[in-house]
């Protein structure tokens, strides 16, 4: 759902092909997007968000290139085209991500700034997206993420981030997360080649302080499974320190 308000100038030509050219502002104070099925579910949602750009209108298609701001500082830029018949392809890119600038992102909790390039495409009934996600300083549900990199992409129901390679303190992991909008499931398979026990108490830092100090350095593969809170999730931990 959008609601959006603005101003534009425009200039057109009436003929057997009629066609319109605006630039302009625009404002929606809200931007909701859901899957649809049984049990609707939140992709993404946000507040107060701006562009400015130019659009082209004819009878077959909406062609438009802006700039975007949402919240207080994320900032990108957008172009794409929507086909009246065949559906629409999007692409956009964002210099800055800022998660606080985000109300919802599929109903997890993210903290940190980011840069992300990538498409959208799809029709009224369905959509999928791909997306080359750049992150530092990230948080997932209280827990540090450090410096991450991935593709993100969307597709039936499942918002997944594949070819994850990341960097907490001295701490490397990679591995493929699969969210299911639908059931509210997550799988995570992780792969950590080297990590050092110090970070591991860190990791906890928002959740407990433990009252021992670790050390030590090793390696993990982590396998996960469950719904969306953490604490109720199955996981196979295999270790080595």
């Amino acid at each position: 759902t959008l609601s959006v308000s603005g101003e534009a100038q425009c200039r057109g030509l009436w003929s057997e092909k009629p066609e319109a050219s605006c630039k302009g502002k625009l404002h929606s104070p809200r931007l909701h997007v859901y899957n649809d099925g049984p049990k609707p579910t939140t992709i993404i949602e946000v507040l107060d968000m701006s562009t400015q750009g130019e659009v082209k209108i004819d009878l077959n298609q909406v062609e438009y290139d802006a700039t975007l701001k949402v919240g207080k500082s994320s900032l990108g830029q957008s172009k794409g085209i929507v086909n009246y018949e065949t559906g629409f392809k999007i692409g956009y890119e964002g210099q800055k991500l800022d998660f606080q600038d985000l109300k919802n992102l599929a109903n997890l909790k993210f903290e940190g700034l980011a840069q992300v390039r990538g498409t959208t495409t799809g029709d009224s009934k369905r959509a999928s997206l791909e997306m080359n996600f750049t992150g530092q300083n990230l948080w997932f549900e209280h827990y540090p993420l450090g410096e991450l990199r991935s593709k993100i992409g969307y597709k039936k129901g499942h918002l997944t981030l594949n070819d994850v390679e990341g960097i907490f303190e001295v701490t490397h992991y990679n591995g493929d997360l699969d969210i299911d909008l639908r059931e509210k499931n997550l799988k995570i398979s992780a792969n950590i080649p080297f990590t050092d026990l110090k970070d591991v108490q860190q990791m906890f830092q928002k959740k407990i302080a433990l009252p021992i100090k670790a050390s030590g350095t090793g390696q993990a593969k982590l396998e996960a499974h469950g719904p969306f809170r953490l604490q109720d999730m199955t996981y196979d931990l295999r270790s080595s320190f």
